[in-house]
């Protein structure tokens, strides 16, 4: 490949050849995915959209819904990043009945714990294109014969309490986007996103974690998941029946910024929680990313003793 761009930018003015560069790249990681991991492509004319497999955690292929490159290019990346603490839980909650995934983006991580536990997965997500590839990916896995499994989507926003505000866009409704901010865009990442131009925005539905099982009557999860760009101090706010019921064994949350870190790894301690793992995405980076697990205070030896 690099003996064709070299060539080509010979032969080609330079704004070509940097237009080709994608290109380049796309036809590299779809080798990559086919030659590295076993995967497989097909289209399905019924869905209306790619079908990707590739063997995962347990030998077995997990197939999902990919339509667009990002997806597709996250599903070949899926649990190869040295020190993914996430990628370590997901392996480990061997006893995961119920999953509550706040901030599901095309669901891969739900997908992922059900295929190697079973149990129900909650996806919890606003923005319509996730939704989307969440819901052909269950159609995709209804095919296998998997009967659905005991999936629910919720398309809704996690915050502290219900309501219906905008869902803003950043890039647009684009499959496999995850710039997307409800209603509060100060609460985002890096300081916040009140600066990005928004490409369009949508009502939307928000839900508390705890409307969820005590006003919708979805079963208590036993484990949660939160990826929410910074927004998980509002979702935890919303959290405060959850947390004190203890039906939550351990809890997986991307934090953002100092400030949350703090008064997150506070608010888990308080409600009997320790955190075994942490990993911090941009080590020097003036903006605090990292992911944290947090297990109830009875389940850490065990933890500890099987990792």
């Amino acid at each position: 490949m690099t003996t064709i761009a070299h060539r080509l930018s010979k032969l080609l003015p330079a704004p070509a050849v940097r237009g080709l560069r994608p290109a380049w790249h796309r036809l590299r990681d779809l080798s990559l995915f086919v030659i590295k991991t076993g995967g497989r492509l097909h289209y399905d004319s019924q869905l209306g959209c790619w079908v990707a497999s590739r063997p995962l955690g347990n030998r077995r292929r997990l197939s999902v819904a990919v339509r667009s490159y990002r997806e597709l290019r996250r599903f070949y990346q899926f649990g190869t990043s040295e020190g993914d603490v996430i990628y370590d839980w997901m392996r480990r909650i061997r006893d995961c009945e119920v999953l509550y995934d706040v901030g599901s983006a095309n669901g891969l991580e739900g997908f992922f714990i059900n295929h190697l536990h079973g149990g129900k997965v909650v996806f919890i997500e606003p923005f319509t294109p996730s939704v989307e590839t969440i819901l052909k990916t269950i159609c995709v896995i209804q095919k296998a014969g998997g009967g659905g499994r005991g999936f629910e989507v919720v398309q809704a926003a996690c915050d502290t309490e219900p309501s219906y505000q905008h869902l803003y866009m950043h890039e647009g409704p684009v499959p496999g986007s995850t710039a997307n901010s409800f209603a509060y865009l100060e609460e985002y990442d890096r300081g916040g996103r009140q600066d990005r131009e928004v490409a369009v925005s949508q009502w939307v539905p928000a839900v508390s974690l705890d409307s969820l099982h005590w006003e919708h009557g979805l079963a208590l999860p036993t484990h949660v998941k939160i990826d929410v760009d910074g927004f998980e101090d509002r979702v935890l706010a919303g959290a405060r029946k959850l947390l004190e019921s203890g039906s939550v064994r351990s809890w997986a949350i991307e934090l953002n910024g100092e400030h949350n870190r703090a008064e997150i790894s506070a608010l888990m301690v308080d409600h009997g929680y320790q955190e075994v793992a942490a990993w911090e995405h941009y080590p020097g980076y003036e903006h605090y990313t990292g992911d944290h697990v947090f297990v109830r205070n009875d389940l850490v030896e065990a933890w500890r003793r099987d990792g």
